[in-house]
């Protein structure tokens, strides 16, 4: 039986830094469980003052975690998504699409920023911090512009601010429990239906690509392109 010896100091030093670099390593490591709802809601409340921050360029904004916005602000919101999109879900969802989406619209963790004219709502854009195929990124669920407002490019400036929030997040320094989260943000994704096509256009002018395993158009035979019912895409930000 072979003897049993103890470490020298040196080596229980290394031992214990090698151990903190593995535990770090695994820590950062750590996926974004969206099934977690505690996490999800501190992760939005955590994340809020930095969008301020982000979109303080943008007049009138506001922005709050969607466990803080009213049920009558919220139907406000499902409205602009009917007013511009009914079409485009109907076709692929059915009449009842709405029901869905303003469930989708409450998922824990996302983020509501709007801006406002008087009493009237301009524009709304819904994010949040969550994993996609292999990255972490802020997940573009909405971005809506009320039809009056649309030529006076709120949009291209709410899109801006967005991509400013991702390193905003990865250059915070902020220290608690969850703040490791917001580091390491690759950049952004969202999802499109290919018949909008000024929608889908237009995020790949601001260089947006699909995803590894997002369905793309495909050409048959004869010629005729056949198009997906949506694109998964993304943004790297540095």
């Amino acid at each position: 039986m072979p003897s049993l010896t103890l470490c020298s100091e040196m080596e229980q030093q290394n031992l214990l830094q090698n151990n903190a670099t593995i535990n770090e390593t695994e820590w950062e490591d750590v996926g974004i469980d969206e099934a977690d709802e505690t996490l999800m809601k501190n992760l939005a409340e955590l994340i809020c003052p930095f969008v301020s921050d982000a979109f303080s360029e943008i007049e009138n904004f506001h922005c709050a975690p969607v466990h803080l916005v009213s049920s009558q602000r919220l139907h406000r919101f499902a409205n602009l998504v009917e007013s511009n999109l009914n079409d485009y879900y109907v076709s692929a969802q059915g009449m009842n699409w709405k029901a869905n989406k303003l469930q989708e619209m409450s998922e824990a963790g996302l983020i509501y920023g709007w801006c406002m004219v008087r009493n009237d709502l301009v524009a709304f854009i819904l994010f949040k911090l969550c994993d996609n195929e292999d990255m972490k990124v802020l997940y573009l669920y909405e971005i809506q512009i009320s039809k009056q407002f649309q030529k006076a490019k709120v949009g291209s400036s709410l899109m801006s601010c967005f991509h400013r929030l991702v390193s905003i997040l990865n250059n915070s320094n902020l220290e608690n429990d969850c703040s490791h989260y917001l580091h390491g943000i690759d950049g952004t994704s969202l999802t499109v239906f290919p018949k909008n096509t000024i929608a889908a256009n237009w995020y790949f002018k601001l260089e947006y690509n699909y995803t590894h395993l997002s369905p793309r158009p495909r050409t048959l035979r004869n010629g005729k392109i056949v198009y997906p019912s949506y694109y998964n895409l993304y943004k790297l930000i540095d």
